[in-house]
């Protein structure tokens, strides 16, 4: 279900029960309850606040509740260059690194391109990895 959905169901639940819980204080009447109609109107909202509160407070923590992280798409496309010269070293990776659960190109996939593009000169170091890269310890 989609946020704003869930926050107006959230908002509309909420209302709902304060109606209903200040109809409940106002219908019922028992011996102990106050018999002035204005103690009762103000005994039956502060019991319509404290139920409505309840209530909002429960389906407003599932309302701000994230997304569903998106599917993984297959038709991963990369284009990267990099130029070194010197000592320096360059580090080009076409994927995540640091994602170990993300899943392997398949043999034949046509829609996983990776286009790496390095110059290197002197002692310049360049490490091209093609999709993710598993770093220790992640």
């Amino acid at each position: 279900m989609a946020r704003p959905l869930r926050w107006t169901v959230t908002v509309a639940a909420t209302i709902g029960v304060f109606l209903l819980c200040l109809w409940l204080g106002r219908s019922v009447s028992f011996g102990w309850l106050p018999h002035d109609d204005s103690d009762r109107w103000a005994l039956a909202a502060a019991f319509a606040a404290v139920g409505a509160g309840v209530v909002g407070a429960a389906v407003g923590w599932w309302a701000g509740q994230s997304e569903p992280a998106p599917a993984v798409r297959r038709d991963h496309r990369v284009t990267q260059r990099a130029t070194a010269s010197g000592r320096a070293r360059a580090l080009q990776v076409g994927g995540s690194q640091t994602t170990p659960d993300a899943p392997a190109p398949q043999a034949g996939d046509e829609t996983s391109v990776v286009r790496h593009e390095a110059d290197a000169s002197g002692h310049a170091e360049v490490r091209q990895i093609g999709r993710d890269q598993h770093l220790p310890g992640t």
